[in-house]
C-alpha cells in the first residue's frame, strides 16, 4: 500500500496494475508520457510516491552551474532533484530565484 496526501507526487509506469482507494476527495495535478515501451524489466512494476517534504530547498542539490532543464543559469541560483529517471521518462522538481537565462534544447 502507499498513503499520499497533499502536494505529494505519485508516479505510476506504465504497465502497473492497481486499485485506487479514495477516501477522501482529492485533487490532484497529472502528467502522461505516451511512449510503446514498458520501462522496467522484472514481475514488478512500481508505483513511486515522493512526499512533499523531499521538494523542500534543503533537500534540492545546487544546480546553478549545471542545471538539468536548462544548462547553465549563470548568476541566477537554481536547485533540482530528480525522482525519477528510467527509459525516456524523467520527473522531478526544480526552483529557481528572479533572473532571466538563456535556455537551450
Amino acid at each position: 500500500k502507499h498513503f499520499f496526501g497533499p502536494g505529494d507526487m505519485v508516479i505510476i509506469p506504465k504497465g502497473h496494475t492497481g486499485r485506487w482507494d479514495v477516501n477522501t476527495p482529492i485533487h490532484k495535478v497529472w502528467a502522461v508520457n505516451a511512449h510503446e515501451n514498458v520501462e522496467e524489466s522484472g514481475p514488478i512494476i512500481r508505483v513511486q510516491v515522493d512526499h512533499y517534504k523531499d521538494f523542500s530547498p534543503e533537500c534540492l542539490s545546487d544546480t546553478s552551474a549545471n542545471d538539468p532543464l536548462y544548462g547553465n543559469t549563470g548568476s541566477v541560483a537554481s536547485a533540482s532533484n530528480t525522482f525519477y529517471d528510467v527509459g525516456p521518462t524523467k520527473v522531478g522538481v526544480w526552483t529557481s530565484e528572479p533572473g532571466s537565462f538563456e535556455v537551450a534544447s
